[in-house]
């Protein structure tokens, strides 16, 4: 199964966490939240450092869904 990303963007706090520890998956949007910048190498240290790392636990790694709620084949 195809994985992805979640944040729970309503409970960010936008502290910067999850982008200072792993620029590569994350960067703060103009409304001062958490965003997903890529879904790709999702078993780095540094991901697993930024989801550990986030004050509010707010970040997670799903299975990817389509928009009828089923699981998305690679």
């Amino acid at each position: 199964m195809k994985k992805e990303i979640i944040v729970d963007k309503s409970m960010c706090i936008g502290c910067g966490a999850c982008m200072g520890l792993d620029p590569e998956h994350f960067e703060i949007n103009d409304k001062g939240v958490s965003e997903v910048i890529s879904n790709e190498n999702l078993e780095t240290e540094e991901l697993q450092n930024a989801i550990e790392g986030c004050p509010v636990q707010i970040i997670k790694i799903e299975e990817k869904k389509d928009n009828n709620n089923k699981e998305v084949e690679e």
